[in-house]
């Protein structure tokens, strides 16, 4: 058993399995990237034929979503997942926070992470993608 190459192969760096950045978001379940240059390097370099295009277009339409799901760092996720990935960190995100907010003196509440949620709702409603790049 050569532990590096089976990490290598699962990782997608030697001998790409996929032609598209959503088909590999969607297998790998994420790829932590922390800029828009980093995202488009950590795919481009696991997938058949790299392209600058089809990457802007699957982040453009929101095939793929660049979010913050675990720990403070930046995540780039299959939109149809999400949801269920949200649910699943939602809690311990809410404690990290709830900690950070405790140490300066501030508790959140629920109705204010409602709140929260529902201006965040308004904002993507109606959008195929909000980015900053």
């Amino acid at each position: 058993m050569n532990i590096p190459n089976i990490r290598l192969i699962s990782q997608q760096l030697t001998d790409p399995q996929f032609s598209n950045v959503h088909e590999l978001v969607s297998w790998m379940g994420m790829l932590q990237a922390q800029d828009y240059k980093m995202m488009r390097w950590a795919t481009g370099i696991r997938i058949k034929h790299p392209s600058m295009k089809e990457f802007r277009k699957a982040y453009s339409s929101g095939a793929v979503i660049r979010t913050h799901l675990f720990r403070c760092t930046w995540q780039l996720v299959a939109a149809e997942d999400v949801r269920w990935m949200l649910n699943l960190c939602s809690d311990k995100n809410k404690r990290a926070i709830n900690g950070y907010t405790a140490y300066r003196g501030r508790i959140i509440s629920e109705k204010e992470y409602g709140h929260a949620n529902e201006l965040i709702h308004r904002a993507l409603s109606g959008q195929e993608s909000m980015k900053k790049d």
